[in-house]
C-alpha cells in the first residue's frame, strides 16, 4: 500500500482538525437531543451505532468514533464532510477548511429559566463573584477570568448566573451578552458589543470607525462583557484579541470580561488572570440537579419505583448538567416505570460516552513518522477517558513502531486503555509508569511480539487487568510487579481483577509480590504454566482455571472464595469458605477440597455416587447438574439440609433420578428447575408441603419423556409456591395442580397436553399458550383469577361456556390466535364486568365486535385490538358504553376502513388514542374527539394521514384541540 509522506499527512491534518472541532461541537449539542427523540417518540428507536471508520490511506489516530444513526440533517453533513476527508487520497491537493459549514449551533443569551440553576459549583460561584465585583489587582482598567468545560458542564449557566447577579448588585455602568460560537469575527464582533450596551453602530464595515465608536461608548465606563463559548482556535489568535481588546481598555477600572470556553488555549491567548475548569458534579449534586427538573417540588419520595431508576440514570449523565436538566425535564411527565427503564437501557447513551472522551485508534500502521505521532499530541488530550490502539493482525515487526507508541503518551487523567496487535518487541517506557494515578482499567492483546509484561505493578488505582493471546511471553516476573515492592508499597493495590488467556507460550509465574486486593483471578487456556499460584491471596472470592492441565494449586490460601472450577482432581486447599465449586469431567471425588456454597456438576459419570456421598452435606446453597447421564437410581439422594436453589439440566434418563429426588424432604428449597433433558415415560407426582414446604419457583422446561405431572396438597394447608412454569414438555398429556394458593401459572407449547385441572385453587394469573388440544377441567377456571391469558388454544376457543362471568375478581383478559371460527366478539355475557384490560390479538376472521358483549364492560379502562385482518366497525357506537376507558389502541388491523362507526366522540373518559398499520383505513371520526384526550397517535395510516394533516385535512377540525399530536412519527 502507498504510504504518506509526513508533509503530506501534516497538511492534510489541517483540514482534520478544522471538521473535528466543527463536529465535536455539533455532538455536544445532539448526544442530549438523542435521548430526547427517543422518549418523545415511544413506538420509534433511535439506536446509537459506533462506527468504525476504515482508514485504509490516512494516519489512524485521527479516528474519533462519533456517527450514530437517525440524526438530524447537520448531523448527516458533518459525517459526510468527516468521511470525504478520510477518504480523499494523496494527488487531491487538499485545502484546510474545504467544503461546505455545518448550521451553527442555537446562540445563547444572557436571559436566565429555571434551566439556569447552578448546581454544585458553590465554591466557584462564590470565588468568581467575588472577583466580579472586586477592584482589579493587576492595576489593568480590564480583567479577563475564562472558565474552562466540556460541551454540557454548565459554563453557560454560570456566565448567565454572573451576569444577571452583577445585574442585580447594579455594579457596571454596561454589560453586554455576545454568544462567540463558530468563528472569532472582528467586525461581528465589535458590532454585536455596541448593539449590547444600547449604541447603534454604522451600517458600514469600516473597522476603524467601529472601534472608535466602541471606544467612546465604554470609555471611564464600567463594563462587564460575557464572551461565550469560544471555541474556534482557526480564526481566534493573539492578534484578533488585541485589536478587540484596544478599545475596551478605555473602560473604568474594574471593568470585566469572562470567557467560556472548552479550550484551555483560549484562556491563555486571551490572558485570562483566572480559569476555572469545570469538572463533573458530585454524585449528590447531580441527584439533587435532575430531582428538580424531574420530580413536582423536586421530591423524589412520592415515586419510590422511580428513584433507584433514576440514580443509575444519573450515573449515566456522568456529571454533566445539561443531560441531567434535559433528562430530568422530559422525565417529568413519565410516570410509568416502564418508560424510565426505557430510557436507562437506551443504545443511545453509547454516544453519550463517546462525548465524554472515548477515542479508538485503528490501522496504527498507516503511522509511518515519529513527527506524526507527536503532533497527535496526545499529552495534553485532559479530557480523553478511554483510549483503544489497534493495529491489523498480521503486521510484521518495524522498530519505528515502537518509537511511535512511545510518542503517543497519554494524559495522566486517562482511565481506560487498550491495546491490541501492537507488533512491536517492547512496551512503552510510559505504560506502568506511577503518573498515571487514574488509569483503573487496562487490557493487552494480540501482542505477540513482546516477551515480557510492562511494569504494571505500581499504579496505584489500576483495578482491571486482562492479558490475552500474548505468544512472546514465557516468564512472568519481577518486571510485571514493578521496582519498589514492599510491606509498605505492595504492588497492585488496587488491583481487583486479574485475567490471563489463551497464553500458548506462558510457562513460569515468579509471584514476587502481593495482590492485597485481588478478588477475581482467571487464568485459561494457558496449556504450558506449571509451578503455582500465588499464596497470599487474601481477598479473593472468584477463581476460575480452565485448560490450565499442568498448573498445581496444593497450597493456594484462599480465605474467602467465591468460584472455583475443578477440571481434574486437585487437594490441599486451605480455606475458611467459598461460594462456589465447578466439577466437571471428574470420574471420581471422595472429598471437596473446600466447602462450597455454590457447587456445579458438569458432565460427571458417576454423579449418582456424588449424591450418594456424604461429601454434599456441607452448608450449600446452590447445586445445579448440568449435562450429567444417569445410569442407576441412586440408592439416596444426599442433598444438604441447607439448600436453597437447585438446577438440573440438559440430562439423561432423568426417570432414575427424578422418583428418588421428589421422594425427599427439603427443608429451606425455594427454587427447583429442571431444563432439557430426557426420560422414559415419568409420571410425576409430589406433595408439596411434604416435600418442599418452602419452594416459590418451580419451572420444567423442555424435558421429554414427561407424561404426567400431579402436584398435590391437603385443601386449606398454605404453600409458599408463587410461580410455576411448564414449558416445551411435547410429551405431557395431563396436568393437576388442585388447591394451590399460587400467583402465577404459565404453561406453554405442551402439543399434546388435553388435560387441565386446577379444583380448589386459588390461583391469581395463568397464562395458556400453544397447546391446541387443551380442554379445561369440568369444574372450569379457578374463581380468584385475576388475569388470564390464552393463546392458539384451538380447543379452548370452543369452549363459549367457560362461565367467565362466575369470575368477579378477573381484571386483565388477552385472547390472541386460532379462533378461526370467531367471528364476533365478545359475545353476551362472556366477559364480567370487573374487567379493567381487554386485549384481542391475531384473530384471522373477527370481523366484529359485539356491541352487546361490550356493555357490560363498565369498568374497562384499557382495550387492545392487534392483527385482526377482517374486522370493521360497521354498526352505530360499538364502543360508547365503555364509560371508564381511558386507553384505545387498534394496530395492524390492515382491510379496517372506517371508525366513523366506532363512537369514539362518545368515550368521555379516553386519555390516550393509538393507531398503528391500518394501511385500509381512511376515516377516523365525524365529530369532534373528547377533551379528555391527551394523545393522539396515528402511523402508518397513509389514507387517514391525508386527512389530519395539520390544518389541511378535512378531519383535522376534529382532532386540533388535543395536547399531543403524532402524525407519521411526526410531532404537533
Amino acid at each position: 500500500m502507498k504510504q504518506f509522506s509526513d508533509a503530506q499527512v501534516k497538511k492534510w491534518l489541517v483540514q482534520v482538525k478544522d471538521a473535528v472541532y466543527h463536529a465535536e461541537d455539533l455532538l455536544d449539542e445532539i448526544a442530549t437531543d438523542a435521548l430526547r427523540c427517543e422518549i418523545e417518540a415511544a413506538d420509534s428507536q433511535t439506536g446509537g451505532t459506533h462506527q468504525a471508520w476504515n482508514w485504509n490511506k490516512v494516519p489512524a489516530w485521527v479516528k474519533a468514533p462519533f456517527a450514530t444513526q437517525s440524526m438530524e440533517s447537520r448531523m448527516k453533513e458533518m459525517i459526510t464532510k468527516l468521511e470525504t476527508i478520510a477518504q480523499e487520497k494523496v494527488g487531491l491537493g487538499l485545502k484546510e477548511g474545504g467544503g461546505e459549514k455545518p448550521s451553527p449551533r442555537l446562540p445563547s443569551s444572557s436571559l436566565v429559566g429555571e434551566s439556569s440553576i447552578v448546581y454544585g459549583r458553590d465554591e466557584i460561584k462564590e470565588e468568581m463573584v467575588n472577583w466580579l465585583l472586586s477592584d482589579n489587582a493587576r492595576g489593568n482598567n480590564i480583567e479577563v477570568m475564562s472558565i474552562v468545560g466540556m460541551g454540557g458542564s454548565g459554563k453557560t449557566t454560570l456566565s448567565q448566573y454572573l451576569y444577571n447577579h452583577a445585574t442585580e448588585k447594579e455594579h457596571f455602568d454596561l454589560k453586554a451578552w455576545v454568544c462567540v460560537s463558530t468563528e472569532f469575527l472582528l467586525t461581528n464582533l465589535t458590532k454585536t458589543i455596541l448593539e449590547e450596551i444600547g449604541s447603534t453602530p454604522p451600517s458600514s464595515d469600516n473597522i476603524n470607525l467601529l472601534q472608535r465608536q466602541l471606544e467612546k461608548s465604554v470609555g471611564n465606563k464600567k463594563l462587564l462583557l460575557v464572551l461565550d463559548d469560544v471555541w474556534d482556535v482557526k480564526s481566534l489568535d493573539w492578534e484578533s484579541w488585541d485589536r478587540l481588546g484596544t478599545p475596551l481598555r478605555a473602560a473604568a477600572e474594574g471593568s470585566k470580561i469572562v470567557v467560556t470556553t472548552r479550550i484551555e488555549i483560549v484562556a491563555k491567548l486571551m490572558g485570562a488572570v483566572s480559569t476555572h475548569r469545570l469538572g463533573e458534579l458530585s454524585p449528590e449534586d447531580s441527584w439533587a440537579l435532575f430531582t428538580k427538573f424531574a420530580f413536582p417540588n423536586g421530591d423524589s419520595s412520592a415515586y419510590p419505583q422511580l428513584e433507584p431508576i433514576g440514580r443509575k440514570i444519573v450515573d449515566k449523565c456522568q456529571g454533566l448538567p445539561l443531560a441531567l436538566k434535559a433528562l430530568g425535564t422530559l422525565l417529568y411527565s413519565k410516570a410509568q416505570q416502564r418508560e424510565w427503564e426505557d430510557i436507562l437501557n437506551s443504545k443511545t447513551w453509547h454516544s453519550q460516552s463517546e462525548i465524554r472522551g472515548r477515542l479508538e485508534i485503528s490501522k496504527m500502521e498507516n503511522v509511518v513518522g515519529v513527527e506524526d505521532a507527536l503532533q497527535a499530541n496526545m499529552k495534553d488530550k485532559k479530557y480523553l477517558d478511554e483510549l483503544s490502539l489497534n493495529w491489523s493482525w498480521g503486521i510484521s515487526h518495524d522498530a519505528i513502531q515502537d518509537d511511535i507508541l512511545n510518542r503517543l503518551t497519554p494524559h495522566p487523567n486517562l482511565k481506560k486503555l487498550s491495546i491490541q496487535h501492537y507488533p512491536g518487541l517492547t512496551f512503552p517506557d510510559w505504560l506502568g509508569d506511577g503518573s498515571f494515578s487514574k488509569l483503573v482499567s487496562l487490557q493487552l492483546s494480540n501482542c505477540g511480539n513482546c516477551s515480557t509484561l510492562p511494569p504494571l505493578g505500581q499504579l496505584p488505582c489500576l483495578e482491571h487487568i486482562k492479558i490475552s493471546k500474548m505468544s512472546g511471553v514465557v516468564m512472568v516476573g519481577s518486571e510485571f510487579y514493578g521496582n519498589s515492592s514492599s510491606s509498605l508499597h505492595p504492588s497492585f493495590p488496587s488491583l481487583q481483577t486479574l485475567s490471563f488467556e489463551d497464553m500458548s507460550n506462558w510457562e513460569k509465574w515468579l509471584c514476587c509480590g502481593e495482590f492485597p486486593r485481588l478478588q477475581e483471578l482467571s487464568i485459561r487456556l494457558c496449556p504450558k504454566l506449571t509451578g503455582e499460584l500465588p499464596m497470599h491471596l487474601s481477598s479473593l472470592q472468584e477463581l476460575n482455571l480452565k485448560d490450565c492441565p499442568q498448573l498445581l494449586v496444593p497450597t493456594l490460601n484462599v480465605l474467602a472464595a467465591r468460584e472455583l472450577q475443578l477440571k481434574r482432581q486437585t487437594c490441599g486447599f486451605t480455606t475458611s469458605q467459598t461460594s462456589k465449586i465447578e466439577i466437571s469431567d471428574v470420574s471420581q471425588l471422595k472429598q471437596l477440597p473446600l466447602v462450597p456454597h455454590y457447587l456445579y456438576i458438569r458432565k460427571s459419570d458417576s454423579v449418582e455416587s456424588l449424591l450418594e456421598e456424604e461429601i454434599l452435606q456441607t452448608n450449600m446453597y446452590s447445586l445445579e447438574i448440568c449435562d450429567c447421564s444417569f445410569y442407576r437410581s441412586p440408592n439416596k439422594v444426599g442433598l444438604p439440609s441447607t439448600l436453597k436453589s437447585l438446577s438440573i439440566s440438559d440430562c439423561t434418563k432423568l426417570d432414575l433420578l427424578l422418583p428418588e429426588l421428589f421422594r425427599c424432604h427439603h427443608p429451606v428449597l425455594e427454587n427447583l428447575s429442571i431444563n432439557g433433558g430426557t426420560c422414559d415415560s415419568l409420571l410425576l407426582s409430589f406433595s408439596v408441603l411434604d416435600i418442599f414446604p418452602r419452594l416459590t419457583d418451580f419451572e420444567i422446561n423442555g424435558l421429554k419423556g414427561l407424561e404426567e405431572l400431579c402436584i398435590s396438597i391437603s385443601e386449606g394447608d398454605p404453600t409458599s409456591l408463587r410461580n410455576l412454569k411448564i414449558h416445551r414438555c411435547l410429551n405431557l398429556v395431563y396436568i393437576q395442580l388442585p388447591a394451590l394458593d399460587s400467583m402465577y401459572h404459565d404453561i406453554w407449547n405442551c402439543s399434546n397436553l388435553k388435560l387441565l385441572a386446577h379444583t380448589h385453587s386459588s390461583l391469581q394469573k395463568l397464562c395458556l399458550a400453544d397447546c391446541p388440544e387443551l380442554l379445561l377441567h369440568r369444574e372450569g377456571l379457578p374463581s380468584n383469577l385475576r388475569e388470564l391469558a390464552i393463546w392458539r388454544c384451538n380447543q379452548l376457543t370452543s369452549q363459549v361456556d367457560w362461565d367467565l362471568q362466575r369470575l368477579t375478581s378477573l381484571t386483565h383478559f388477552t385472547i390472541g390466535g386460532g379462533c378461526e371460527g370467531v367471528e364476533l366478539f365478545p359475545k353476551e355475557c362472556l366477559l364480567p364486568s370487573s374487567l379493567t384490560h381487554l386485549s384481542i390479538c391475531v384473530l384471522p376472521n373477527l370481523n366484529s365486535l359485539d356491541n352487546k358483549g361490550l356493555q357490560q364492560l363498565t369498568s374497562l379502562r384499557e382495550l387492545r385490538i392487534e392483527n385482526c385482518p377482517e374486522l370493521q366497525f360497521s354498526t352505530g357506537s360499538v364502543l360508547q358504553r365503555l364509560i371508564s376507558l381511558k386507553e384505545l389502541r387498534i394496530w395492524s388491523c390492515v382491510r379496517l376502513q372506517s371508525l366513523t362507526e366506532a363512537g369514539l366522540h362518545h368515550l368521555t373518559t379516553l386519555e390516550t388514542l393509538s393507531i398503528v398499520r391500518c394501511p385500509k383505513l381512511q376515516y377516523l371520526t365525524k365529530e369532534r374527539l373528547p377533551d379528555s384526550l391527551c394523545s393522539l397517535d396515528v402511523g402508518s395510516c397513509p389514507l387517514l394521514e391525508q386527512r389530519l394533516q395539520f390544518e389541511k385535512g378535512q378531519e383535522w377540525r376534529y382532532i386540533s384541540h388535543i395536547p399531543k399530536i403524532v402524525i407519521d412519527w411526526v410531532l404537533f
